[in-house]
């Protein structure tokens, strides 16, 4: 991807969203669109907990929907996913597991390896939280069009691939 692609793109999601966010326009455009994205990142955080009744916390649901996402997931992996350690990701699989919401079975192939998955509960759980989620976003969402959305869509693609590719550049 080209600097003058990726600052297009840049330009294009700052534009959309500093419609609605107070971010210094005496930035350069980069740091205006660090500054938008932290803003998304935290007010999404604040609004899907708002609308959580479940007590859970933020990392909770993330990691539910992550299994939902991938079937199942290691212990080890959990930890690497969210950059804890595995006493930690063990203790949160101990919450979910003790809520009903995953179960934790021995790998068949080498028994020293936990893998993770949602119990009938927590599909359950997943699926109705992600009704509820697509209910609230299309209400948050409701000013902006169809078009509006699909292309913040393809620029936020375009961006995670753009920092994926210099990821695996820089060896991560």
């Amino acid at each position: 991807m080209t600097i003058s692609l990726v600052g297009i793109i840049f330009r294009y999601i700052i534009f959309h969203l500093l419609k609605f966010m107070e971010v210094p326009l005496d930035l350069n455009p980069f740091e205006q669109l660090i500054i938008a994205l932290r803003q998304v990142h935290e007010n999404f955080i604040d609004v899907i907990q708002l609308s959580d009744e479940s007590g859970l916390t933020h990392g909770q649901l993330f990691l539910l929907f992550t299994i939902y996402r991938k079937n199942s997931i290691k212990t080890t992996d959990i930890a690497k996913h969210f950059g804890i350690t595995p006493g930690a990701a063990t203790a949160i699989a101990d919450k979910l597991e003790n809520l009903g919401l995953i179960v934790r079975e021995r790998d068949k192939d080498d028994r020293r390896v936990v893998v993770i998955s949602l119990s009938e509960q927590g599909k359950i759980f997943v699926q109705n939280k992600r009704e509820k989620n697509v209910m609230m976003f299309e209400e948050i969402l409701q000013n902006f069009t169809l078009e509006e959305i699909i292309s913040v869509i393809q620029s936020i693609n375009q961006l995670s691939d753009a920092l994926t590719s210099y990821k695996k550049k820089q060896g991560g």
